[in-house]
């Protein structure tokens, strides 16, 4: 079975990038900015917003979308 691994609170993380500055830098409510911060949100989230995913992946200055989520075996 395949699934959507979201690499985007790694990502975060790595930068050092918080929940306020996403909401900040991305133009997100501060709770959608929170379940993008934390790994265990992420993971509940069934559905993704294509103008949310549009925003981060502007913040973070990403060219291609498998730098934030990848399909893996479950």
């Amino acid at each position: 079975m395949l699934r959507i691994k979201n690499k985007i609170p790694q990502i975060l993380k790595e930068r050092g990038i918080s929940a306020k500055e996403l909401m900040w830098g991305a133009r997100i409510s501060l709770n959608t900015a929170k379940r993008w911060v934390q790994q265990e949100e992420v993971d509940k989230i069934e559905s993704f917003d294509r103008g949310v995913i549009e925003s981060i992946a502007t913040m973070l200055d990403v060219k291609d979308i498998a730098e934030l989520f990848e399909i893996v075996e479950k």
